[in-house]
């Protein structure tokens, strides 16, 4: 090997390395993201059935609101006809 192109040699070596490292950089990065984006669609989907869930809840409460208004006023009918 030519000594004035060993440090060219070198640094041609050295720079794979740090485009290899990069590369096992930017993998691994991606799969943090992507297990990360799996937990944000658990969070995304639960929060979905939890809105669901508390819409129905809601037509619930007016649902036992208005029968406890009208059990009241037939009740209150009652008492003053009597």
């Amino acid at each position: 090997m030519d000594p004035s192109h060993q440090k060219y040699y070198s640094l041609l070596i050295s720079t794979q390395f740090t485009f290899i490292g990069a590369i096992a950089s930017c993998t691994t990065l991606i799969k943090d993201y992507c297990q990360n984006l799996d937990v944000l669609t658990y969070k995304l989907t639960f929060l979905k059935k939890l809105k669901s869930k508390l819409n129905q809840l809601d037509s619930n409460i007016i649902s036992i609101i208005l029968l406890g208004l009208i059990m009241f006023t037939l009740s209150f009918i009652t008492i003053k006809g009597n």
